[in-house]
């Protein structure tokens, strides 16, 4: 009975030796391959980036090429003002000072539409003494 228990034992300290092995070699595969998808990753991503300037620089290039003189130019400008919406109902061209002003009343207004609500709250809202505002 004694031989037995021993032999038990220095089974189960084999299996169990063999086991942290096996976990050892595991944790490695998982890093392995966790390693190999970062890779991946990295890779599609540099390409992705890599494309994505190519096309800001083709973009740059065409903003910074003048418009062609003669009809050419005049046609490609005209469908851009249309596009754009640069023109004056009259039909002149904005000067960019309109523009930008035009975009700056619309940015305002968008942000007074969301910020509205926020400033009904704060008006009825309880304040300490401090002005900080009490809960409800």
């Amino acid at each position: 009975m004694l031989f037995r228990r021993k032999q038990l034992a220095s089974t189960v300290e084999r299996l169990a030796y063999r086991v942290q092995q096996l976990e050892r070699k595991h944790a490695r595969i998982e890093a392995s391959d966790a390693l190999n998808r970062l890779t991946s990753q990295i890779t599609g991503a540099a390409g992705t980036a890599f494309a994505l300037g190519a096309s800001f620089e083709c973009f740059a290039a065409g903003l910074r090429s003048p418009l062609r003189r003669g009809r050419a130019g005049g046609l490609r400008r005209a469908r851009q003002a249309a596009l754009l919406q640069e023109r004056w109902p009259d039909g002149r061209y904005m000067g960019h000072a309109d523009w930008e002003e035009i975009e700056r009343g619309v940015a305002d207004a968008e942000y007074m539409r969301h910020a509205a609500g926020g400033f009904a709250r704060a008006a009825r809202a309880r304040r300490a003494v401090d002005g900080t505002f009490l809960g409800s």
